[in-house]
């Protein structure tokens, strides 16, 4: 993983040590975090960057149990997708 170093300008390899990674900052420059309506902003305004059709949503990151990311996942079909696919009809 790379970071922008706002010191230099510079895209820098981004190591453990440093405060960044896994920073609040860090999170929400990776990860889709918010409410259902934040994460859909993100998600559109995202794909609607990269051009991309498909967006591949990984609930299970290691350590968490199988029973929250599958509610995880549920919630995010039943308040999310409804969103993005509204903001990508009109």
């Amino acid at each position: 993983i790379t970071w922008h170093n706002p010191e230099t300008g510079a895209r820098e390899l981004l190591k453990g040590d440093n405060p960044y990674y896994m920073s609040p900052a860090f999170l929400h420059d990776h990860w889709f975090i918010g409410t259902a309506a934040e994460v859909a902003g993100k998600i559109v305004a995202w794909q609607r960057r990269a051009r991309l059709k498909h967006l591949i949503f990984q609930p299970k990151q290691p350590g968490v149990p199988l029973k929250p990311a599958v509610e995880m996942m549920e919630r995010v079909a039943r308040q999310v997708v409804p969103l993005v696919r509204q903001a990508f009809a009109s």
